[in-house]
């Protein structure tokens, strides 16, 4: 009993130390990984906050006045209900006081339906992108301005499809509710009237393949009344790419979506979890807390939590090669101990006097 007690005790010390030993540099990989998405998150969010400082800042020194003339000559009727933006808005075009416009398209739905306020909001929200975006908004995102009620203008000069399709295709009852939607609007969902980021969308790209893309935004609100969202959209195939490539020998990096969904996952080969799922490793990641680390079973576990996307970033490696050795010792430790027991025993209750030869034997001259 004792001996076993002595053997299991040396393991579990050595267990625990081992897990002290790995625990930071498993902590600091982890952080490693994140860094790249923590950062262009970050410059999203900054980019977002920015915008909305902007366009209630114009609220508040406009007069709340817009010429007929000058909304209908950027956003014309368009024949089906709604209005789209002129194509030089896109194309580029010098506005009378001497600055260049481009990279803008927008779909106004009921058109006839809007009120003077709502068009001083449509119009804020362009004059907010049309300034800011060329300054902030890089090749691979747009910055945009819509509202709950399928109006939206944008900022997108690099895409590909040319905005045609708001500019253009878009049918007249588009409807630009999102599913997300509520989750940026909702008061229930989004109480503190926060930047809320999208999912992950995947589609195919014609010259570069398989690409993700997500969408952060963020509501404006004076008072109580919803003046519409401001967000951007962005190429977020680097940011997974990040997750799916790494290489950590002996173990696997997932990256987890807000709802707790694999967006991408690695694994070295031969890696494989040990009698725990991710279940398990989930109900071990503190909701409050940003960052830590944890064992279960053989495995070292440390997750990061990624900010604005409410993304998880976790690492797993096994430690059965730092453990086999352990267990080695501690047997060997125990063996020791039940040997040197059983000998101090022998000793105490004089049986191993008995099972030596004598003195007298030793000495004794064999029969001839």
């Amino acid at each position: 009993m004792v001996s076993a007690l002595v053997g299991s005790g040396y393991y579990y010390v050595s267990q625990v130390n081992v897990f002290n030993a790995l625990k930071p540099d498993l902590e600091r990989w982890t952080d490693e990984l994140v860094e790249p998405q923590i950062a262009r998150l970050t410059e999203i969010a900054d980019l977002n906050t920015a915008a909305r400082d902007a366009y209630l800042s114009a609220l508040v020194q406009h007069d709340g006045r817009i010429e007929n003339s000058v909304f209908d000559r950027a956003f014309p009727l368009f024949g089906d209900g709604t209005r789209r933006s002129a194509p030089d808005l896109f194309d580029g075009m010098t506005t009378p006081e001497g600055e260049q416009v481009y990279g803008i398209g927008a779909f106004v739905g009921d058109a006839d339906a809007m009120t003077e306020d709502q068009r001083l909001w449509f119009w804020l929200g362009y004059e907010t992108i049309r300034r800011l975006g060329p300054e902030r908004v890089d090749p691979e995102a747009s910055l945009y301005y819509f509202t709950a009620d399928r109006r939206a203008v944008l900022f997108g000069p690099h895409r590909t499809d040319r905005l045609e399709f708001y500019r253009i295709n878009a049918p007249a009852d588009f409807n630009m509710r999102g599913d997300e939607d509520h989750i940026l609007f909702g008061e229930e969902a989004n109480p503190a009237r926060e930047l809320q980021c999208t999912k992950i969308s995947r589609y195919i790209s014609d010259d570069a393949g398989e690409r993700s893309s997500m969408a952060c935004r963020i509501p404006i609100w004076q008072g109580d009344v919803l003046l519409g969202a401001l967000g951007s959209s962005f190429d977020a195939t680097a940011l997974l790419d990040v997750a799916a490539n790494a290489s950590l020998e002996g173990g696997t990096v997932w990256l987890l979506d807000r709802d707790q969904t694999v967006i991408t996952r690695h694994a070295s080969q031969g890696h494989q979890m040990h009698g725990h799922s991710m279940g398990d490793m989930l109900a071990r990641v503190d909701a409050d807390t940003q960052s830590g680390a944890f064992r279960i079973d053989n495995s070292l576990i440390s997750f990061r939590r990624i900010p604005h996307a409410n993304w998880v970033l976790i690492t797993c490696v096994q430690i059965d090669g730092f453990l086999a050795p352990l267990q080695l010792r501690a047997w060997l430790l125990s063996f020791l101990v039940f040997a040197l027991l059983s000998l101090a025993a022998a000793l105490k209750s004089g049986l191993l006097p008995r099972l030596l030869p004598s003195k007298a034997a030793l000495h004794s001259k064999p029969a001839e």
